[in-house]
């Protein structure tokens, strides 16, 4: 089956690009210096300091947008469990597998896809199932980001907009189709459907931080700019290079801003400060949970 050859590729791709401990370590501390400097350089050249930043716009980023993220987040968690798993995933176990995640993601170990398929395991799905409907998720992520961007380019670039969007539209067939090859019976439509909702959400979010972010740094700028330049987070993770895509993130927004009339700085401040909002929320978030709540182990007839 032509899903089977995604699978195996996606696996190989995975296996390929899974550095060791040590080898994250260096790839962190060299995405954390890009980070730093791209980040001061940006804010240099958009003349922004403690002076001139504009706190409430950044409590309700920090308070409001990305406690949302996580809600978005841990809804999707909760709709792979409801496809693959017997047993549901509820709100807390799902928000505290996202925050987790989350914080994992930043450690010299894989940690964040483990976290999150532990969680489905623990509900009853296999680890094949688990480690295939994340995949359809990131597929539906990624695409469900380049769908709305092309959306929002087509009144600036029209040609390049349709194929951005057209990418998008494959890579979330190729996330039904995952979700297909892997749903339990009966499940499969109502995951498709739920999933892409899902992504949709969390896109639309995304982009919604940035403009509060930005608003903060004084910036103005429209919602579908903040779509485009938001599509560095998916692209920054599907590339894996870097712990979480540190930096690399950042990078890819400098580099997309110009395509929708934005200096490039604007790109990486808004990716940048963005960044910091989130770990400044998650990251105690996920001491306390980690500190509070205990590991539950799979189920013994997960697979």
């Amino acid at each position: 089956m032509p899903i089977d050859r995604v699978l195996d590729l996606a696996r190989r791709v995975g296996a390929a690009r899974d550095p060791s401990p040590r080898t994250r370590r260096v790839l962190l501390s060299v995405g954390l210096v890009a980070f730093v400097v791209m980040l001061v350089v940006s804010l240099r050249d958009l003349e922004v300091d403690a002076g001139t930043l504009a706190w409430g716009p950044l409590a309700l980023a920090a308070l409001v947008l990305v406690p949302l993220t996580i809600l978005g987040n841990a809804a999707e968690l909760r709709v792979m469990a409801a496809t693959v798993a017997p047993g549901a995933l509820t709100w807390s176990e799902a928000v505290r597998a996202v925050v987790l995640a989350t914080a994992a993601n930043l450690l010299p170990i894989p940690g964040a896809a483990l976290v999150r398929i532990q969680a489905l395991r623990t509900r009853g799905a296999s680890g094949v199932a688990a480690t295939g409907i994340n995949l359809a998720g990131a597929g539906a992520w990624i695409g469900s980001g380049l769908v709305v961007a092309g959306v929002a380019l087509t009144p600036l670039r029209g040609p390049l907009a349709l194929g951005v969007a057209g990418v998008g539209l494959l890579g979330c067939v190729v996330a039904g189709l995952l979700v297909r090859r892997f749903a339990l019976p009966g499940r499969m439509w109502r995951g498709v459907l739920a999933l892409t909702a899902v992504e949709l959400a969390v896109t639309v979010t995304h982009g919604l931080r940035l403009l509060v972010v930005l608003a903060a740094l004084q910036v103005e700028l429209s919602l579908p700019q903040a779509l485009v330049v938001g599509l560095g987070a998916p692209l920054s993770a599907a590339a894996g290079v870097f712990p979480s895509g540190i930096g690399l993130a950042e990078a890819l927004a400098g580099l997309l801003a110009p395509v929708v009339a934005l200096p490039a700085a604007v790109g990486v401040a808004a990716t940048g400060v963005n960044r910091i909002v989130g770990l400044a929320v998650t990251t105690p978030l996920a001491g306390l949970l980690a500190a509070r709540s205990p590991v539950e182990r799979p189920r013994t007839d997960a697979g």
